[in-house]
């Protein structure tokens, strides 16, 4: 466990395991605990490395100074690989953790090997209006209140429920939506065809994130912006979530992606 300074803040990050890197980055609230149930099966064959966000999860926390930027993430994400002495990478991003690994793999191409994300790349009608709702339940209820009517909302198997709400309540606070709304409004489809590393995505069948919704039909446009790129749907997983109900399946999908696509 390990921080790293930039700009003004302390970054958190992890590095275990021996074999290729792996970078992780999870969405804006669950940041490096949406890896957690695959993190045992990546580390056995993986050089794995966990960070989280700055003001959030484990990096230092300053609630206040919620408004910073995709690129800003990038950068941290950069200093965090710097640091550790990793110079290319594997990288399996979910949720809106996907801006950030497609922005870095368009601005380094040299440090990315391959790259997993969930295929949203700007605004849809389903992204916006869950901002509404998670607005209103955020001015309606207290902090741990509020996380357990989100996680309701993006449904995750009943039996990681709990879970999940720990994670949220651990991670941040309410002042996480400046950065929710800053990324629901991005357009990065520039940095999508900007990339050239061997693309994959990969998301749950179900639930109001699910590869059906409008939320989740990402794949149409990173088709048209990367027409080699490949799909791999979870068919029992959630959303954004299938890494975490199920985490064997998600596990194997991503390790078989990075073995067929070796850091040369």
């Amino acid at each position: 466990m390990s921080f790293v300074e930039r700009d003004g803040a302390a970054i958190w990050y992890d590095v275990q395991g021996d074999g290729e890197p792996v970078t992780l980055i999870g969405g804006d609230i669950m940041a490096s605990d949406q890896f957690h149930y695959v993190f045992p099966a990546l580390v056995k064959k993986h050089k794995v490395v966990r960070w989280d966000f700055r003001n959030i999860g484990n990096s230092e926390r300053k609630p206040s100074k919620m408004d910073f930027t995709i690129d800003e993430k990038v950068e941290d994400m950069k200093a965090a690989l710097d640091d550790a002495g990793i110079e290319k990478t594997h990288i399996w991003s979910i949720a809106t953790g996907g801006f950030t690994g497609v922005v870095f793999a368009a601005r380094y191409p040299e440090r990315v090997a391959s790259l997993i994300h969930y295929g949203q790349c700007q605004p849809s009608e389903g992204g916006l209006r869950a901002f509404k709702v998670l607005d209103l339940i955020h001015k309606e209820y207290d902090w741990p209140t509020a996380c357990e009517h989100m996680v309701h909302f993006y449904s995750p198997s009943p039996e990681y429920m709990d879970w999940t709400v720990s994670v949220y309540v651990k991670n941040a606070d309410a002042s996480w939506m400046k950065m929710y709304w800053h990324e629901l409004n991005s357009d990065i489809t520039d940095d999508m065809r900007a990339t050239t590393c061997p693309m994959l995505v990969m998301l749950g069948a179900k639930g109001p994130l699910g590869a059906s919704t409008s939320y989740g039909s990402g794949f149409g446009i990173t088709k048209e912006c990367r027409p080699e790129a490949e799909l791999e749907i979870v068919h029992g997983g959630t959303g954004t979530y299938y890494m975490v109900d199920q985490a064997d399946e998600a596990a194997t999908k991503a390790m078989a992606f990075f073995e067929r696509n070796p850091i040369s």
